[in-house]
């Protein structure tokens, strides 16, 4: 809301601002916990000098620790999913399903 030119009223836009500062901090933590998995991984890539911030990010060597958290995350769900399809009669599955749907 506060990214569009729209009139609100002064208590939706401090809900919004609160909403988008505690969004805003929730991104940083994932970043900085994201740069301390990258710089377990590979420390002298996080460390490089002298390159922009657009090679920077785009670096594949420095994100190899993102990357590979993000694989874990996929195959985890993989299994999950695999899991719900082959134990879909038995009760605690079907009741954790419907609580989710």
């Amino acid at each position: 809301m506060l990214k569009f030119n729209v009139d609100v009223p002064p208590n939706a836009y401090i809900f919004f601002k609160y909403l988008d500062e505690f969004l805003s901090m929730k991104a940083q933590f994932v970043e900085d916990f994201l740069e301390k998995f990258n710089q377990l991984f590979i420390p002298a890539a996080s460390q490089s000098k002298g390159q922009g911030e657009k090679d920077s990010k785009s670096n594949v060597i420095k994100n190899i620790g993102t990357i590979i958290l993000s694989m874990i995350g996929l195959v985890l769900a993989m299994i999950l999913v695999v899991i719900l399809i082959k134990y879909k009669r038995n009760p605690t599955v079907t009741k954790i399903t419907n609580s989710l749907k």
